[in-house]
């Protein structure tokens, strides 16, 4: 996710240049900020289904080391 230190970077880079570039810059900036943003909204599906596969027993449980590795925890 983009943070306040982050986003003042990115304006920061971009004051120098022209309107246009420093625009398309920007745009992608939220690009990556929205891809981000839908990847870790997937990743919580995800997780939450198999969490619900293993609660009805239609999973067996994973270790927890399993777990982390997976998801980056």
């Amino acid at each position: 996710m983009c943070t306040e230190v982050t986003a003042r970077r990115i304006l920061e880079a971009v004051k120098d240049l022209p309107e246009e570039e420093a625009l398309e810059v920007l745009d992608f900036a939220e690009f990556l900020k929205a891809r981000q943003r839908q990847e870790r909204q997937e990743d919580i599906e995800e997780a939450g289904e198999l969490l619900r596969r293993v609660e009805q027993g239609e999973e067996e449980t994973i270790p927890w080391d399993d777990v982390k590795a997976e998801y980056g925890l």
